[in-house]
């Protein structure tokens, strides 16, 4: 997950990570582990994240499926 990127559209949308977690229905410890990588959210919570951000599939990609594939295989960028 880039916690960068999804923290950019949490700000740009909420103003602040406290704001998105309430949207959520969220504790603030709980998104802050998220944030930090301590707490890796489910396919309901990811599915819940992307529909309050308002995310399109392209920035859906970009956030979630950033790094390499448990096997190894590279993802490819989304141009």
């Amino acid at each position: 997950m880039n916690r960068v990127e999804l923290r950019v559209d949490i700000i740009r949308k909420f103003g602040t990570q406290g704001n998105f977690a309430k949207e959520l229905g969220w504790t603030e410890n709980k998104l802050s582990k998220m944030m930090q990588g301590r707490y890796t959210p489910n396919l309901d919570e990811v599915i819940c994240i992307a529909e309050k951000l308002g995310l399109e599939e392209k920035r859906f990609l970009t956030i979630f499926l950033d790094k390499k594939s448990p096997n190894g295989d590279k993802t490819k960028k989304v141009s």
